[in-house]
C-alpha cells in the first residue's frame, strides 16, 4: 500500500498500517509503463520506478489505477523525458 507525498512514494503494509515501511525518493526517478513489462511479468497492471540506486516493480489493482499512479508521479518529476 502506498501514498504519494511529493517527491516520495511512502510504503505501508496496508491502508490501516500506521508505520511507514519504506520510502522511494522520486526526485530523480524514472516511472515507466509499457506493454513489454506486462509480457515479462505476466502482470497486466504493473509499472516500474527506477532510481539511481534501485529498481521497483509495482502492481496496481486495475488498469485505471495503474495509469492514475503513473500519471500522478510523472507529473511531478523534474525530468520531462520521464513524462513520455
Amino acid at each position: 500500500w502506498a501514498i504519494f507525498c511529493r517527491p516520495y512514494l511512502l510504503i505501508f503494509n496496508d491502508e490501516k498500517d500506521l508505520v511507514m515501511r519504506g520510502a522511494i525518493n522520486l526526485h530523480d526517478a524514472k516511472v515507466d509503463y509499457n506493454k513489454d513489462q506486462h509480457m515479462v511479468s505476466h502482470s497486466p497492471n504493473s509499472f516500474s520506478i527506477c532510481t539511481a540506486h534501485k529498481g521497483y516493480w509495482l502492481l496496481a489493482s486495475n488498469e485505471k489505477e495503474m495509469h492514475d499512479w503513473v500519471y500522478a508521479m510523472r507529473l511531478h518529476l523534474p525530468d520531462s523525458t520521464s513524462r513520455t
